[in-house]
């Protein structure tokens, strides 16, 4: 497989619908929400960017805000590759979601894809108990589209951008064995959080606490290796969302904080 081909599986594995469950069975999801009855209590917007890399080699940059609206919360992410990079395999994509920060249920989410020549639109609305999907997509002079209605069946689904605000804005609250449901297409993955550690990381030239949380998707009862991914988070009244790595079969794609405000 080319460098690419496993950016591209890496971002699809990112930046897809998510469900959020509880339970330390690896194999049984539980029926309720692990978040159920949580709050996110964001005080204020925040921005944050970072520096993408492949195998240590810089290919461009993400860009990741969070603003907040009385009770709705709105995400928006950014991924640019660099002007070489472009030459190589050209990205620019777009993320927006937005959800209640007192249920922390999604209400949209859209994924705005263009890399190399091909181009996706992916919108999901999230709406009495139902997910509506629709994708329109074309690649040179083909087109394509499809649109997909289906029920939660008593889980709460979420995507990424939710999952990943709760994961820097709960002040440490996920642990290891909490479970994602990932819908990717027609696939499902269960993304496990395997390990959390407390780990010290350099911010602003000074030594700052951290959680590193480690996760591993599975197809069944199969490990995808090349699903594994990282992220840190400094500790603190206003958390940092520091790195996101994901392990492939061939190297590791990186993004580590440039500037925060």
């Amino acid at each position: 497989m080319n460098h690419p081909k496993k950016i591209i599986f890496f971002a699809l594995l990112l930046f897809n619908s998510f469900v959020i469950a509880n339970g330390q069975d690896l194999t049984k999801p539980s029926i309720d929400p692990f978040i159920k009855n949580r709050n996110l209590n964001l005080k204020r917007n925040f921005d944050f960017e970072l520096k993408v890399s492949f195998s240590n080699i810089n290919i461009g940059k993400l860009k990741y805000s969070i603003k907040k609206n009385n009770e709705e919360v709105f995400t928006k992410a950014t991924l640019k590759t660099n002007s070489f990079y472009d030459f190589i395999f050209k990205i620019r994509d777009e993320i927006t979601s937005s959800f209640s920060s007192k249920t922390l249920l999604p209400t949209e989410f859209n994924f705005n894809k263009k890399e190399g020549k091909k181009e996706s639109y992916v919108k999901m609305i999230f709406k009495n108990g139902n997910i509506h999907f629709s994708e329109k997509w074309k690649k040179k002079k083909k087109k394509g589209k499809k649109e997909k209605t289906y029920s939660s069946e008593g889980k709460s689904f979420f995507d990424l951008c939710t999952m990943l605000n709760y994961a820097i804005f709960s002040k440490g609250e996920l642990n290891r064995g909490d479970y994602f449901w990932l819908a990717l297409k027609s696939n499902f993955y269960k993304v496990v959080l395997k390990t959390k550690q407390n780990i010290k990381v350099k911010y602003k030239k000074k030594k700052v606490n951290a959680f590193k949380y480690k996760f591993s998707s599975f197809k069944g009862e199969k490990e995808e290796k090349k699903g594994d991914f990282s992220m840190v988070v400094l500790h603190g009244d206003n958390p940092v969302f520091y790195e996101l790595e994901g392990h492939l079969k061939i190297g590791k794609i990186k993004g580590l904080i440039k500037h925060a405000n």
